[in-house]
């Protein structure tokens, strides 16, 4: 079993069902450092292999900087991803209901349970 530490903002108590997600801040840095970043070295790396390429009489210059200065970029980006996702980023987004309660409004998909134990050689499963 895999437990997770959770931010409890919405005052869930146990046997709650819940929604989790990531939080916001969380959710933009990683866009931006996905999808922003490593193109952008591309783009500033090439300008800027561009001129000294030119002035040395190296014209693959400014293809070699771009990448180079994409994979350093890139590389960097993807270690800052991995220490964004080991911090505590998720919070619960909405409490659904109380199982127990008489208004549980989840439909019979929700509560299949996640493993079963196997009672014997007819199919006589049982749900934990």
């Amino acid at each position: 079993m895999q437990e997770l530490t959770i931010r409890n903002s919405k005052q869930a108590r146990v046997g709650d069902i819940v929604r989790i997600g990531l939080v916001q801040r969380v959710h933009t840095t990683g866009y931006l450092l996905g999808y922003v970043v490593p193109p952008s070295a591309l783009v500033f790396g090439s300008v800027g292999g561009a001129f000294p390429g030119t002035y040395v009489g190296f014209p693959p210059l400014d293809s070699i900087a771009g990448l180079l200065s994409m994979i350093v970029a890139s590389f960097f980006s993807l270690r800052r991803l991995q220490r964004l996702d080991a911090s505590s980023s998720l919070e619960i987004v909405n409490v659904r209901s109380d199982p127990r309660g008489p208004g549980f409004p989840g439909s019979a998909e929700e509560l299949i349970p996640d493993r079963f134990i196997s009672g014997g050689p007819m199919g006589a499963d049982r749900s934990c």
